[in-house]
């Protein structure tokens, strides 16, 4: 039996020295809730995973044979060098900001004895950086979105004329970072100096990229890349974006399904796969983002690591007796061999349920919440801000998965109603 360490950062320390978490703290213990059912049921792993003390009253049972807790940022540096040694393979989750990902995968790499199921340090380092992973797609053939960068220690003047000249409306976005942080749709330049001004709250300047606005599909290609570089698309998975300017709120993903049927399949698979193979040490399980347009699909960026597509995919292709994603994961990574083939058994649908933000979350309500079937992550009344449910539709038709998306936020509202009158 394969003995295996999963850690997810928002929910596994990572923000142990903060008062508060953010409101992805719910996506990031959908995946790792996702992993752990996956690696130890699916797979038949034996399971190690590392929880923020300040969760372990919130969450009534967690999928691992073995629970560490933490107190501090600084248990977890010790908690790797110390549980490595007695595990046969480790994952890492974590987003690209400020080298997050990077740190924790070299932490992995620098303490040595078990096998790291995902992207090495330096294709992390690669990956992570928008303007050279563009550059290196548009060598490969792959279509891009036009980019420029500049610094927010540059005056505002000169950022506009560049933005000028790259045409509105466009993206503003950090050069480094997950999912729709930091993200805007500029379409004039009242719009850039707000998020300049956003950019630098707290007196920091950072380096940001300009990006063309594509119109089109949003999507994601999950590939899964083996020990000695074979790789195989996955899936084609939908996303659904909400992008804002930076006077209304922040961009914000939603959630999507997989699969995702479209024409361009076949070419998102092809140009994703012409990535993944040409860095060196991209590995495990990829998230290759695109925008699909009328004609091509156009590389958005990489994620050299777990995306929360897989909360979705591994129930699909669990369903009707299929392996899942982690036996494909463990094949790749310590057996070098891809599966087969991939079958699908139904849709999903993963999404995000706001809830009100004065809500007080008692610990019976988050357990409550937490049987229901469709729910990966309840709500935490840790949350600084927005509090969300995550939850995970299976149907066999996309159709169906929609309806009973919405039936399922509506049994999570019920439930809230009753527990808010006693």
């Amino acid at each position: 039996m394969v003995r295996v360490l999963i850690y997810e950062y928002f929910t596994g320390g990572g923000l142990a020295d903060s008062p508060k978490f953010p409101s992805v703290l719910s996506e990031g213990y959908a995946m790792l809730n996702s992993l752990l059912r996956d690696f130890s049921h699916n797979a038949g792993c034996e399971t190690i995973t590392v929880l923020d003390r300040r969760l372990t009253e919130d969450i009534p049972h967690v999928a691992a044979n073995k629970m560490i807790t933490v107190s501090s940022s600084a248990d977890v540096k010790k908690i790797f060098r110390s549980t490595i040694s007695e595990v046969d393979a480790i994952l890492v989750v974590a987003p690209e900001t400020e080298g997050t990902l990077c740190k924790l995968t070299q932490l992995v790499e620098d303490t040595g004895g078990a096998t790291l199921l995902g992207s090495s340090s330096n294709a992390v380092k690669v990956a992570s950086n928008k303007q050279n992973i563009t550059r290196l797609a548009k060598s490969l053939g792959v279509a891009v979105p036009e980019i420029v960068t500049f610094s927010t220690d540059e005056t505002e003047d000169a950022i506009f004329s560049i933005m000028r000249d790259l045409g509105f409306p466009a993206i503003v976005k950090p050069t480094e970072g997950a999912g729709s942080e930091g993200v805007y749709l500029i379409n004039n330049r009242q719009d850039l100096h707000d998020a300049l001004r956003n950019a630098t709250k707290g007196g920091m300047k950072k380096k940001l990229l300009a990006q063309q606005y594509v119109k089109g599909t949003d999507a994601s290609v999950s590939v899964l890349s083996s020990r000695s570089g074979l790789t195989m698309p996955l899936s084609l998975n939908k996303q659904i974006i909400q992008l804002r300017s930076p006077k209304d709120q922040a961009s914000r993903y939603e959630g999507g399904y997989t699969p995702l049927d479209h024409p361009l399949k076949t070419k998102a698979f092809e140009s994703a796969s012409k990535i993944v193979k040409a860095v060196k040490g991209l590995k495990g399980y990829i998230g290759v983002d695109f925008v699909l347009t009328e004609d091509e699909p156009v590389l958005m960026e990489v994620n050299a690591r777990i995306t929360t597509s897989y909360t979705g995919l591994y129930r699909v292709l669990h369903r009707n007796g299929g392996k899942g994603v982690a036996h494909a994961i463990i094949g790749a990574m310590i057996k070098d061999r891809l599966p087969p083939s991939i079958a699908f058994g139904g849709y999903a649908y993963y999404s995000k349920l706001k809830l009100s933000s004065g809500l007080k979350l008692s610990k019976d309500l988050i357990h409550e919440i937490s049987s229901l079937e469709c729910v990966e992550s309840p709500a935490f009344p840790e949350q600084q801000d927005e509090k969300e449910v995550f939850l995970v539709t299976v149907s066999n038709s996309l159709g169906e998965a929609l309806k009973a998306k919405s039936v399922n936020e509506e049994k999570v509202k019920r439930l809230i109603a009753r527990h808010t009158k006693t």
